[in-house]
């Protein structure tokens, strides 16, 4: 990531001295040291080849000695990256009083530095970091009306940003609306996944990215969505539906087909939400927003289509999943335009189901 050199004037002018200037790249995933390492190729990639990862490249072979890159390494692995400052779109209580969290989202690679923010040049928050990312809630006071505040985020004692937070009356959270339902689904089995869930529910409505086999189901490496699919136990799926336009499609498409292979479209990730209770993601490929919840027995769906398209729901009753099934007998009945009636029987051979 791009590490905010120059707030960090010691650093700052040891490389100017050197006539050392940063330039910031994006270098495509699959070329990264790491993945090449691994001995991934471009067609091996899991996420759209168009992805690239925003670099800072400082030219300092030959111009430094040994020790002279090792002190810029220790130096920028102590730099801060501070990826957003935002007012959260919900207010708390603490000690009966009602806050508003401005969210610090940060990360640091190496020592135990103090974060400290500054609300209109008083002091909400103090932490002393461990390495990682995280995402803090500094503490502002709750408004009645839209009101503008300064923040500051500091570093040690030295200022790395500054700048203007809109603030306004909003809704009251509870400990449920820290759940995430995408934590835990990376590398994970068919049966765990984001989505509307209820306890013991017969629907477990939810989007599906992979192709099939072990593990199947959904993984958030892959920004695509080859159905909403209502069923995830174990060794047990079926009754995919994706909302669509354009030429029609009867096969999903690979999991890293380009655009255009199938039905699956790709999602913009910034959109995506998995809450209790509720899943929302954008479909790009479509200009379609899908929002999913469900009951014990039910699931209802609502799809935004762009105006003047010939919008329409695939429904497709045998996706990929975990373990193959087959489909012995199927039957559908058109009961009007906007229902239809049926059933499948699915047989997965030599598993428990």
């Amino acid at each position: 990531y791009v590490v905010q050199t120059d707030r960090r004037k010691e650093l700052y002018d040891f490389l100017r001295t050197k006539e050392i200037y940063a330039q910031v790249h994006y270098i495509p995933v699959h070329l990264m040291p790491y993945y090449r390492q691994l001995g991934w190729k471009k067609g091996d990639f899991p996420l759209a080849e168009a992805y690239y990862e925003r670099c800072l490249s400082l030219p300092m072979y030959p111009t430094l000695t040994h020790d002279e890159q090792t002190y810029v390494i220790d130096q920028l692995k102590q730099i801060p990256y501070l990826r957003d400052v935002k007012a959260a779109g919900y207010e708390i209580t603490e000690a009966g009083k009602r806050l508003q969290p401005l969210l610090i989202d940060i990360e640091h690679l190496a020592g135990k530095p103090l974060l400290t923010v500054m609300l209109d040049n008083k002091e909400i928050f103090r932490e002393t970091l461990e390495t990682g990312r995280y995402q803090f809630e500094a503490p502002m006071a709750a408004v009645i009306k839209p009101a503008t505040g300064v923040y500051q985020v500091l570093f040690d004692g030295q200022l790395i940003q500054q700048g203007k937070v809109n603030r306004k009356p909003s809704r009251r959270a509870s400990y449920a609306d820290y759940v995430d339902t995408k934590i835990g689904t990376a590398h994970s089995r068919w049966m765990i996944g984001p989505g509307p869930w209820m306890p013991f529910g017969m629907v477990k409505i939810g989007p599906d990215n992979q192709n099939d086999g072990w593990q199947a189901g959904y993984d958030p490496t892959f920004e695509s969505v080859g159905a909403f699919s209502h069923v995830h136990e174990w060794t047990m799926g079926g009754l995919g539906m994706l909302p669509v336009n354009g030429p029609l499609k009867i096969k999903v498409g690979d999991q890293r087909s380009a655009p255009g292979e199938g039905y699956r479209s790709a999602i913009d990730k910034t959109t995506e939400e998995a809450p209790l209770g509720y899943y929302k993601v954008d479909l790009t490929d479509y200009n379609i927003k899908a929002e999913l919840t469900a009951t014990t027995r039910a699931s209802f769906q609502r799809y935004t289509y762009p105006k003047g398209t010939d919008s329409r729901v695939m429904i497709d009753l045998q996706t990929p999943s975990e373990y193959k099934y087959k489909i012995p007998e199927v039957s559908l009945k058109k009961v009007s335009d906007r229902r239809i009636e049926g059933y499948s029987k699915q047989v997965a051979p030599d598993v428990w189901n």
